[in-house]
């Protein structure tokens, strides 16, 4: 609830929106972060990072048929078809 509101979501939205929560739940909630507010923050911060992380897999499985070649590629793995970092760069020296 607190991320909402910070997202600028008001609480009269929220109460609209979301039936099974009270005035007194969002008193609670304020209440609470103040209290804790390093935890809230973490916890806002890593919600943040996987939803960044989410986004991110979602843009790269939109790519056309890069899910194939990662499949094939992964099979080509299971059947020993690779190659090693010295066949594929040789000597970098």
């Amino acid at each position: 609830m607190i991320g909402a509101c910070r997202a600028g979501i008001s609480e009269s939205n929220l109460l609209a929106t979301y039936s099974l929560v009270s005035a007194i739940d969002l008193v609670n909630a304020r209440t609470y972060a103040q209290v804790h507010s390093q935890e809230i923050e973490s916890a806002i911060e890593e919600n943040q990072e996987s939803y960044d992380n989410l986004l991110e897999t979602a843009e790269l499985l939109s790519i056309p048929g890069l899910q194939e070649s990662l499949q094939e590629s992964m099979e080509q793995v299971e059947r020993g078809e690779t190659y090693s970092l010295d066949e594929v760069f040789g000597d970098l020296e």
